[in-house]
């Protein structure tokens, strides 16, 4: 468990996190999303004690922490880049922080075997007698993974491990630590700029200006954004923001702007009864990421996602299924709480 009180760091030149508050249940896995800049590093920081709070609170566990010194915290923290020992084989690199943590000279036979396990579960066991220099950038990240497993530290921080690992590497590592968490029940704190991976936890925890501005689970905050900030920072393709003059065609009630559509929630042809007809859009642009087109639409400076479907054509009016869309505030960017989504 994971509780934040009140928890502020603010740097003299700018940035950090003010006032932020929540908690993270036991064996969770609690993704934290938001722009650059928001402060997601910083609290991971905080929580593992590289970094002092001017004021609040950190518990881990039923501990208080927020003056303990980082390696009593009891966390593992895995960065974008894997800090391996470089003079140190795999095997070594896979029980050090233990050997380092216990006071011990050399790994016992018990800690190898855990090291073992941990390697076959990640499949690296063929690597144990290579030095970092001969691993690859995915091997190397495979095996900071694996010296949190080894570790058996029930709270693990991950500041975007995966960011720079080709897609199929990053898949294959996802699914083998689902694995290993349900097996293992750490609890979870992953920092992601990816709005796709922001939704692959239990819950997403959204920061904007070093603040949080929503928590919840992932599909219910995509579909009702507190803000722009949050409606951008989840899922791909995002929620659609539309801030320029693309007016509804002529008879369709006035629509607000800025507002904002789901990729779902956009038809094309015309719009029947309770929809909003858009009027002509182009097609800018298709991108194959997944088992279905993404569609680029473009009008008068404005864009739109759209997954393509087979039968649909190039001609393309657009509409709003449904009357689902979600206003902002011109001013604030804040969700306007009224009209079809309010």
């Amino acid at each position: 468990m994971i509780e934040l009180s009140g928890l502020t760091r603010v740097f003299p030149t700018g940035g950090g996190v003010r006032d932020v508050s929540f908690r993270i249940e036991l064996g969770e896995h609690v993704t934290l999303a938001g722009p650059s800049g928001a402060g997601k590093t910083t609290l991971l920081r905080l929580i593992a004690g590289l970094e002092r709070a001017d004021k609040g609170t950190v518990r881990i566990g039923e501990r208080d922490v927020t003056q303990t010194e980082p390696h009593e915290r009891h966390v593992s923290f895995i960065g974008q880049r894997p800090a391996l020992y470089p003079h140190l084989n795999v095997l070594r690199n896979l029980t050090i922080g233990v050997e380092l943590r216990d006071g011990w000279r050399r790994p016992n036979a018990g800690l190898i075997s855990r090291a073992e396990d941990a390697a076959d579960k990640l499949g690296i066991r063929e690597l144990l007698s290579r030095t970092v220099h001969d691993l690859s950038g995915g091997e190397q990240q495979r095996v900071a993974l694996g010296r949190a497993i080894v570790s058996g530290h029930p709270v693990w921080l991950w500041d975007e491990p995966f960011a720079h690992l080709d897609p199929l590497t990053r898949q294959g590592l996802r699914e083998q630590l689902h694995l290993i968490r349900a097996g293992q029940g750490p609890t979870i704190l992953e920092v992601t700029h990816d709005p796709g991976d922001a939704c692959s936890g239990q819950r997403v925890i959204v920061l904007t200006g070093g603040s949080v501005a929503q928590v919840g689970p992932p599909a219910e905050v995509s579909a009702r954004p507190n803000s722009r900030g949050v409606a951008t920072s989840l899922g791909w393709p995002p929620m659609n923001i539309i801030d320029g003059p693309a007016a509804p065609a002529a008879g369709a009630p006035g629509l607000p702007c800025p507002w904002g559509i789901l990729p779902r929630d956009i038809g094309l042809g015309p719009a029947p009864v309770g929809a909003v007809d858009l009027g002509e859009w182009e097609l800018s642009r298709v991108e194959h990421p997944g088992p279905r087109p993404l569609w680029f639409l473009v009008r008068a400076g404005c864009r739109l996602y759209r997954w393509a479907d087979p039968s649909d054509a190039t001609a393309l009016r657009v509409r709003l299924h449904a009357l689902r869309w979600t206003r902002f505030d011109a001013r604030t960017g804040q969700r306007i709480p009224d009209g079809p989504e309010g």
